[in-house]
């Protein structure tokens, strides 16, 4: 027995283990492994909605730390750029 979910444009489908009577599955159109269960079909579907909700915001946070990571990475001017300065400033004083 299966029930196939949609939520946010994310897809899963529920089914049952006979011999412990829960309601499991997993997100199945994403590389990442998302996974949910419930007692009830009721509990699965909301966990599965609680899932895919979990996802985004740790997707979201994923991105945000990414992009905290370039701006730092923007504010160092690096090893190239820092011994190019320096050269210059060591024969504009070589220069005087």
């Amino acid at each position: 027995m299966q029930k196939k979910l949609s939520y946010k444009g994310y897809q899963g489908h529920i089914e049952i283990d006979l011999d412990s009577g829960i309601f499991f599955s997993r997100v199945v159109n994403i590389k990442d492994v998302v996974t949910f269960q419930g007692e009830t079909i009721e509990e699965a579907v909301q966990e599965f909605y609680n899932s895919i909700d979990d996802y985004l915001e740790f997707c979201e946070d994923i991105m945000l730390s990414i992009k905290a990571i370039e701006a730092k990475e923007e504010e160092f001017i690096g090893f190239e750029k820092s011994e190019k300065i320096l050269q210059e400033l060591v024969s504009t004083s070589a220069e005087v």
